[in-house]
């Protein structure tokens, strides 16, 4: 042996370990494979490729189309902005220049960042107000040309580009509209951009490929572009076209195209409401380069894709796919059980067995102003924070899961007989996440109703349980208070009273049930009467009652009436004070309330300028009141909509000020003339300390504000005395008089007529 290898060493030859069958199938299959995954390769590399060309064409009209859409979206927004600020303006009643209700109006639309200069200026002295910008000695804004093409034209106009005042020379483009007063031009409003603020609209930043857009009108004029030396040249004399190409670049009127030129991509969009063509202008390097790059991700995901199904089998027999599966029935931010996941779980476990227990929904109140607020990251911690202080609170058998973004539900099993071992836990529950929470450094406080539902007393099934508890949960919700409510079947009984409020309050807006009495208000120190408040009564024909405003104006409120409910009653006191002007009565301003919902609709101050043209009404006649709270559900919108009812010249006032929590910064920013106090402060008022300081507050609050001090629900000599003390300039209540018909409040006027004839 020793021998024979000695001498194969010295012959050179070298003795190889045979290669089983089955490592030589092992090999055959992965060259076989590799073959294949390169011959695979090189296919679709060929028609990727080719698919490529045409979709990198198609990908850069696409983003042509969507830079025509955001400019057309932007001109059709804007042009009816600016309509509307010229239309607002012209109905001001007060002078137009030095007047802090256009500032401030000019203001609330620049915050928006529609523009980057909003400005307005006048015919008689050449007048200017404008955001951001100091004009220079001289500016007269009569000279310009966006205001004397606005002017020329009588109606809104966009002007293309022009240079700025100053010594930037930058290029703006404009959109004005003329300002009319009784059909007087008395001068022109106009919004700017400047050529940046263009640039941003029409070129998509992520396209590294793309070197320029521009604005072409049908000739070939170039508008825009980002090298302002371009502006004003030919497109089609500036570029070396084919023939033919030039042929075509002359006939794309209305049509899309995308064709070469040298080694520039032209991809052309027209803008027919414009009159204009975008044009994108795109290298040829970088199609190359994002061909290339493209191209090559689509081939890796090949084989990524290729070889997972390889590895498909093992993973398979390694049961990864279980785990994958409990994932989708957890919720992704608490790893809680989802509501399917829920119902299955309880149902299984509890309600099959018939074991005794309660169903839980834990609604966080107000979660869209959260994750408006804050950031997803902090909901995450929030929404973790609350399970912890739940799960505390829980035994180890109760089911704990996540219904919605912002409600918990749980179940609460009991082995009690009467059911009643769980009854301690919603209070609890409440207490505990009625603390601060308190996520990076900022507090936060939540808001939390809770509804439930026994089982099997009052559900069998999980679904009937659940419906309950809804049902629960929204007479909670109701309170406006954190509040927890067991279901009682009495509640379906409420909603079918509810849908009959709703059917007879329609019948009765249709034939006229509902009328309008006025409780008057008077001046603490004159005892005259100076305003009254319009209140809506309802004598039903279908219920066969008088029905308490209590009773269906909140469900107006949750239904498609409320707007309806708000007009109809703003045109009955507007009809009302027309009679008693036509009839020689000297009218003392009304309030009307408006309701919340109402006031966020979008055809409200429609309305309200539609009733009084009718009735050839004077705004300052009417003062709107609204609740504190209404002011909070969409504090930005509101504060504009109160501005420009403000320069309509309608009184703004807050009533029930003091039950709610609105916040003292958006109360400075909103032009009320009035602060009503809440009856809930007068009530105890002559035996609660308390009460009296918070009026000596108020007093001083509407004071520094300018606003006028009322006290409504005096009802007592005690009570009026402590607020005549105190300065309230006016108060209202049955202890002067109570609501009243309209011949009452005419014999009142009467009356006080008679005095100052005699004094």
């Amino acid at each position: 042996m020793d021998n024979s290898l000695c001498s194969a060493k010295e012959k050179g030859q070298i003795n190889l370990v045979p290669i089983s069958n089955k490592n030589i199938l092992k090999f055959s299959v992965l060259l076989l494979l590799s073959l294949g995954l390169v011959l695979s390769a090189s296919t679709a590399y060929y028609h990727v490729k080719r698919w490529q060309i045409t979709a990198l064409k198609a990908e850069q009209l696409a983003l042509s189309r969507v830079a025509q859409t955001s400019l057309e979206q932007w001109l059709s927004i804007n042009r009816r902005t600016i309509t509307t600020i010229a239309t607002t303006i012209g109905q001001a009643n007060a002078p137009l220049e030095q007047n802090p209700n256009l500032d401030l109006l000019i203001k609330q639309y620049t915050d928006s960042q529609q523009f980057e200069f909003l400005s307005y200026g006048l015919e008689q002295n050449g007048y200017y107000r404008v955001n951001d910008w100091l004009p220079p000695a001289g500016y007269d804004p009569r000279e310009r040309p966006w205001y004397q093409a606005a002017k020329t034209a009588g109606e809104e106009v966009i002007l293309w580009p022009y240079e700025g005042a100053d010594f930037k020379k930058e290029i703006f483009i404009s959109i004005a509209a003329p300002i009319f007063r009784n059909e007087r031009f008395v001068g022109v409003v106009s919004g700017k951009i400047s050529q940046d603020y263009i640039e941003k609209i029409i070129l998509h930043d992520g396209d590294k490929a793309t070197d320029s857009g521009m604005l072409v009108d049908w000739q070939g004029t170039i508008l825009f572009h980002p090298d302002g030396t371009r502006i004003g040249q030919n497109l089609y004399q500036s570029v070396h076209f084919d023939t033919d190409e030039i042929s075509q670049a002359s006939k794309l009127k209305g049509q899309e195209q995308v064709f070469w030129a040298g080694d520039e991509l032209y991809v052309i969009t027209p803008i027919p409401s414009m009159g204009l063509n975008f044009v994108r202008v795109v290298s040829e390097d970088g199609l190359n380069q994002r061909l290339i790059s493209e191209t090559g991700s689509m081939l890796g995901h090949f084989v990524i894709i290729f070889s997972m199904v390889m590895l498909a089998f093992y993973l398979l027999n390694r049961k990864i796919l279980s785990p994958t599966m409990d994932l989708l029935e957890l919720d992704n931010a608490t790893a809680l059980p989802n509501k399917k996941n829920f119902k299955s779980i309880v149902t299984q476990r509890y309600l099959t067995p018939k074991v005794k227990g309660i169903l839980m929904l834990v609604n966080l109140d107000y979660f869209n102003t959260l994750i408006a607020a804050y950031p997803d990251l902090m909901i995450r911690q929030l929404l973790n924070k609350v399970k912890n202080r739940i799960q505390h609170l829980l035994e180890q058998d109760c089911i704990l899961g996540v219904f919605s973004e912002n409600r918990f539900v749980l179940f609460v099993p009991c082995t009690d007989p009467s059911i009643t071992c769980c009854d301690h836990l919603p209070a609890k529950i409440l207490h505990s996440l009625e603390q601060p929470f308190m996520i990076a450094g900022a507090e936060m406080n939540l808001s939390i109703h809770i509804g439930a539902a026994k089982f099997p007393h009052q559900a069998t099934d999980i679904e009937t349980l659940v419906n309950h508890a809804f049902s629960a949960l929204s007479v909670s919700r109701r309170s406006g208070t954190p509040n927890y409510c067991l279901f009682d079947p009495d509640l379906n009984q409420e909603t079918v009273n509810k849908h009959l409020m709703i059917s007879s309050l329609r019948k009765g807006l249709r034939e006229h049930e509902l009328f309008m009495v006025y409780q008057p208000q008077f001046d603490i120190r004159t005892n005259q009467m100076v305003s009254m408040e319009s209140l809506v009564r309802w004598n039903s024909s279908e219920l066969d009652r008088l029905v308490l405003p209590g009773e269906f104006i909140e469900i107006s409120e949750n239904s498609d009436l409320v707007g309806v409910l708000g007009q109809y009653v703003f045109d009955r006191v507007v009809r009302q004070i027309n009679d008693w002007q036509a009839r020689g009565f000297t009218v003392p301003k009304v309030a009307v309330n408006i309701s919340p919902k109402h006031l966020l609709q979008d055809d409200f101050i429609d309305g309200l300028v539609a009733s009084l043209k009718k009735y050839q009404i004077c705004a300052g006649q009417i003062e709107i009141e609204l609740t504190e709270t209404s002011m909070m559900e969409e504090p930005q919108r509101a504060i504009n909509l109160l501005i420009q009812l403000k320069i309509l010249g309608f009184s703004l006032a807050i009533d029930d000020f003091g039950s709610g929590y609105s916040s003292f910064q958006y109360l400075k920013m909103m032009p009320f003339d009035k602060l009503k106090i809440d009856r809930m402060f007068i009530r105890e008022l002559e035996h609660s300390s308390n009460d009296r300081v918070i009026i000596q507050s108020l007093v001083s609050i509407a004071k520094h504000m300018n606003m006028t001090l009322l006290a409504e629900g005096v009802e007592t000599p005690e009570q009026l005395a402590i607020l005549k003390a105190q300065s309230v300039a006016q108060i209202q209540g049955f202890l002067y008089a109570e609501p009243m018909a309209p011949e009452d409040i005419e014999a009142i006027i009467v009356a006080q007529e008679k005095q100052t004839d005699v004094a």
